[in-house]
Formats: C-alpha cells, sequence, structure tokens
C-alpha cells in the first residue's frame, strides 16, 4: 500500500510539472503613452495596441522597438484582426453625425502601407473576422456581409463571429446561432486556432469552452477577456476585482483547455495586471496595466524544456 501510495504521488507530480507555465523573463516595453488591448501579429515579432477607448492603433516591434502608428482613428483598435500571412490589418472605425455612429471597414496592408475601404458609411456593423481562405466577415444592422475574394481553401472556412450577445458559428459558408448554456448572454466568443473549439463567458456565470456543436468541454469559473494559446491547449485570462467603480485588483492566469490546471502567472501584488493575450508561437504573453504600460513576458512550458 505505501509503495501504491508513492507510485501516484509521484505520478501526480509528473502530471503537474508537465502543465506547468514558466515565466522566463519579464519585458516592459519601450513605449511612450497610455495604452491597453495588445495584441502580438501572426508572426510573433510585432505586437499591435490601442488606447483605452479604441481611439487610433499602433505598431511595436520587439526587435528594433520601432514603434508606427497604423490609424489615429476612433474606434481602429477594438477588436482589430489579420489575415492568415500576417501581412494584412483590418478593423473598424467609427465617426459620428447627429448623435448617429456611421462605420467603415478598412483593410490595411503592412508591407506597403496602402489603405482601402471594404465599405463605408455603415450602420450597426461589427469589426470584421478574416477567414483562411482571406474572406472578411462582418454584420451589419444584423446581417452577414462577405467581402473579399476567397482562394482554394475557402472550403475549410470556419469563423466564430459576436452578434449582439449571441454567438454565431460560420461554417461551409452557412450560418448557425451556438447557444451553449441556452438563452444567455455570451461575450469574448472566440475560435481556437485549431477549429475545433469555442471560447466565452457568460456573464454571471464563469468562462467556458464548448466544441463547435455547443456541447461543454471545461469550466473555469471566474476568467476574463480569455484568450487561446497558438496550440490551442492553453487559455490566458485575467482576474479583476472592482469596488464598483474602479479596478482595484488584477492577475494573469493561464490554463489548460480541458480546465485541468490552473496558474497565477504574475502575482505581483500592488500591480493591476489586464488583457493579456498570447503569441501564436507560444513563447510570449502580453497584457497591460491599469497605468497603461504594456508588459510581455516570455514563457515556456515544462515540456519544453
Amino acid at each position: 500500500m505505501h509503495k501504491f501510495s508513492l507510485l501516484l504521488f509521484l505520478i501526480l507530480v509528473s502530471l503537474t510539472q508537465a502543465q506547468e507555465i514558466r515565466v522566463l523573463n519579464e519585458t516592459k516595453a519601450e513605449i511612450d503613452g497610455i495604452y491597453s488591448h495588445a495584441m502580438f501579429s501572426p508572426n510573433s515579432e510585432e505586437m499591435y495596441f490601442t488606447t483605452d477607448n479604441y481611439i487610433g492603433l499602433w505598431k511595436y516591434n520587439i526587435e528594433s522597438k520601432n514603434v508606427e502608428q497604423i490609424s489615429d482613428e476612433m474606434g481602429a483598435g477594438y477588436r482589430f484582426s489579420f489575415d492568415k500571412s500576417g501581412n494584412k490589418i483590418y478593423y473598424r472605425t467609427d465617426q459620428f453625425s447627429q448623435g448617429k455612429r456611421y462605420s467603415t471597414i478598412i483593410e490595411k496592408d503592412l508591407l506597403t502601407n496602402r489603405q482601402s475601404n471594404i465599405e463605408s458609411n455603415l450602420r450597426n456593423a461589427t469589426p470584421p473576422v478574416i477567414l483562411n481562405s482571406g474572406k472578411s466577415l462582418y454584420f451589419v444592422n444584423n446581417t452577414l456581409k462577405e467581402a473579399g475574394i476567397a482562394n482554394e481553401s475557402a472550403k475549410n472556412d470556419i469563423a466564430v463571429l459576436s452578434r449582439g450577445y449571441d454567438i454565431v458559428l460560420f461554417r461551409d459558408g452557412k450560418t448557425s446561432e451556438l447557444k451553449p448554456l441556452g438563452n444567455k448572454h455570451y461575450i469574448w466568443a472566440s475560435l481556437s486556432p485549431d477549429q475545433n473549439k469555442v471560447l466565452f463567458t457568460v456573464p454571471g456565470e464563469g468562462t467556458f469552452i464548448s466544441d463547435i456543436a455547443g456541447n461543454i468541454l471545461a469550466e473555469f469559473g471566474y476568467a476574463n477577456a480569455a484568450k487561446w494559446s497558438g496550440d490551442s491547449e492553453y487559455i490566458v485570462f485575467m482576474k479583476d476585482f472592482d469596488d464598483g467603480h474602479v479596478v482595484t485588483s488584477s492577475d494573469i492566469y493561464v490554463a489548460k483547455a480541458d480546465g485541468s490546471f490552473e496558474q497565477n502567472i504574475t502575482n505581483s501584488g500592488n500591480r493591476i495586471e489586464l488583457y493579456p493575450s498570447w503569441s501564436a508561437d507560444g513563447s510570449k504573453i502580453l497584457f497591460n496595466t491599469s497605468e497603461g504600460e504594456i508588459y510581455y513576458l516570455t514563457v515556456e512550458t515544462a515540456e519544453e524544456e
């Protein structure tokens, strides 16, 4: 019995170590200003970020530390996205006229700096989601719009979009509403990089992962603004708390996508860390502080040692 208990203990220790995320280094981005909602480019070499109210969009090269402004327009930093190559960025800009918001969907080539308007003067438009085939999807007055010329991978196109508080699955050219927990308010919905799972949050109930049929696979409790790791094996999120007016504390956590493991990777005491994002190559995790500073952690899993 003693040998069995010892063996079981060693197995559990081994499993825990295999799931551990190790923080190798923490780096503060050398950027002047107050910024938020940073995310990496698909090549993991640049980070893109905006302001707390989503006005403007900037690029920061990690190696050269060069900062370049992509846009100075209102709304440009809200849920921007890239094409598969990372050479093009897509975003929505907003203008107000007589108390009404009008939006423009923009495509910008990051190699040539050429910008083109996909569609303008839109009412109630969502930011675009870019398919692997190169087409862009967005809603206008709850009607799905498609733009762009699809390449040969169009038959494999799949995406998750938000329409108000609904999750909409686009697959094989058709849309369906995904309701893993029934008629709820769903936020922060995203498709895993392997295109097999959906990550989402229901306010007051927690954060969950389902398959693309809506079957719940894992539950994470209180886990806000969750994002996928590039290999779909982990998620990163914040646990933020407030006094009803301002955020009083927040740390960045990672968890296995199957819900079997959770770890606080900042645990910094009085610093408030918000809105994390994982690089596609899995080597870095971004976040901003409540003071508008942007940091990135160099990380590895125990398996990578």
